[in-house]
């Protein structure tokens, strides 16, 4: 999922550099924004599986609380 979240990231600056050619016209902004929805998503996903992944011990505030 690492790699899906990196891809998506990757398509920042394209997105961005078309937006800024076409000087806010409507389709741009709109693949801008989604490539920004993709990037959270991607994220999210990737948070969940990593957390899902970790032991109950590795995740819990009780070392924080210990502090």
């Amino acid at each position: 999922m690492n790699f899906a979240h990196l891809f998506m990231v990757s398509l920042v600056p394209f997105s961005t550099a078309w937006v800024a050619d076409t000087r806010l016209a409507a389709v741009p902004v709109a693949v801008y924004a989604a490539v920004f929805v993709l990037v959270n998503l991607a994220y999210c996903v990737f948070v969940w599986e990593t957390l899902a992944q970790a032991e109950v011990k590795e995740v819990s505030a009780s070392p924080i609380a210990e502090m």
